[in-house]
């Protein structure tokens, strides 16, 4: 760590090998504090890809379920004083809701967005006539820029954070919706992944206890932050008429409601109306060809 004037910076990127050792919690939190030797000087700490901490069994309790993960040792340096923390994370479980109601009042986020045009346009350092053109194919991640060839550029994009090929993509938004996460529905795809990322843990939805024990999902949009309040759980087949987004009005849109209703393999008790807003969660069902699993959500503002 660096010495200051008036306190110390620590970092500690918990993506590379040689911090393999403090991917567990206990671990972290002893070391983190073992560096606090100074009660008068601040110690601002830079924790980079929280999500490699893994969550373990309390040894302290043995014979129960209890865990222990990184939320556990963020909150206790939290409330150390000369402590001024700062992490970073890269993937949706940084978004679950256990987490974010941890959190919720007690930090500050900042979101990293992708660069605008005129933000790229001005670094970018080859023939800026082609600066429109490399925006629009590649989008606005600032390592594009450091990229010298198309090849590179896509090969970047695809690279997931821990340097494996991403081959199978993203989450997606239907191609016909016209005003994602504004309108009254959108629909989400994702692939049903063998390791369970995606939307592979929709599947899971087919036993409705679990949904009683995970009600709900986080959203996070450029424009707001909401709760997916999970209404209904349905195998529908690929061509099901569930798959449409845009209505012309309430009347449609109720008839909808009553469509779904009617396909579900069940409903919850959240109570949802032709004047809210709905999100479809789909994706495959593997052991079942054309078949899809389909969460539908309702959008709730955070308070």
């Amino acid at each position: 760590y660096l010495d200051l004037t008036e306190g110390y910076i620590t970092q500690l990127a918990l993506d590379e090998d040689e911090n393999a050792r403090y991917r567990n919690p206990l671990e972290l939190g002893q070391y983190i504090r073992s560096l606090l030797v100074d009660k008068d000087k601040m110690y601002y700490i830079f924790l980079d890809e929280i999500q490699k901490v893994v969550e373990i069994s309390n040894p302290y309790l043995p014979g129960t379920d209890e865990k222990i993960g990184f939320v556990d040792v963020l909150l206790g340096l939290m409330k150390i004083k000369n402590v001024d923390l700062y992490v970073t994370g890269s993937n949706s479980k940084m978004l679950s809701t256990d987490i974010l109601t941890e959190f919720r009042g007690r930090g500050d986020e900042v979101r990293v967005n992708p660069l605008s045009y005129q933000e790229f346009y001005t670094a970018y350092g080859e023939d800026k006539r082609n600066a429109w053109r490399d925006y629009f194919t590649f989008g606005g991640m600032p390592l594009v820029l450091a990229q010298k060839t198309s090849e590179d550029k896509s090969r970047y994009l695809h690279t997931l954070f821990d340097g494996t090929y991403g081959f199978f993509g993203t989450l997606f938004v239907d191609s016909i919706t016209e005003a994602p996460f504004r309108q009254f529905n959108t629909i989400v795809y994702g692939h049903h992944m063998k390791d369970g990322s995606m939307l592979a843990s929709i599947s899971k939805l087919t036993d409705p206890s679990w949904c009683d024990e995970h009600p709900q999902l986080e959203l996070i949009t450029p424009d707001n932050k909401y709760h997916l309040e999970i209404w209904a759980f349905l195998n529908q087949p690929a061509d099901s008429s569930v798959y449409t987004t845009n209505f012309h009005d309430t009347g449609m849109q109720a008839d909808y409601l009553s469509f779904i209703q009617s396909r579900a393999a069940y409903t919850t008790d959240v109570s949802v109306s032709p004047d809210d807003m709905i999100v479809l969660l789909s994706t495959c069902v593997a052991a079942e060809g054309e078949a899809r699993y389909i969460a539908v959500c309702k959008m709730v503002p955070w308070e």
